[in-house]
């Protein structure tokens, strides 16, 4: 995961400088896989997304035929992963939740 991609994401650490926010999310993330051991969920998140374009892209070219077969394609690959960016969000700021308790702490 690139942490780098979410700076500025987060309420409780937007007001920080930019370097301080990569440092912070560096230690969500870590949370997030090893503490919390949420590294399972994101590859159940990664399968269900693809598994889940996959049978969008199949249904809609049932129906559509196969001309638009790339349009689908493409589009179910955006949706895939923006959903996928949206769950990895999650799962650090569950990781960013536990980090900022423990500093408060």
């Amino acid at each position: 995961m690139n942490t780098s991609n979410f700076v500025g994401s987060f309420e409780e650490i937007r007001a920080l400088s930019e370097q301080d926010q990569l440092e912070i999310l560096e230690q969500a993330r870590y949370a997030a896989f090893t503490e919390l051991r949420l590294g399972g969920r994101a590859a159940l998140y990664l399968v269900l997304t693809i598994l889940g374009s996959f049978i969008v892209v199949a249904m809609a070219s049932r129906y559509t035929g196969m001309a638009f077969m790339p349009v689908w394609v493409g589009l179910g690959g955006l949706f895939s992963v923006l959903l996928y960016q949206r769950s990895l969000k999650g799962l650090l700021h569950q990781g960013l939740a536990s980090v900022l308790a423990s500093r408060d702490a």
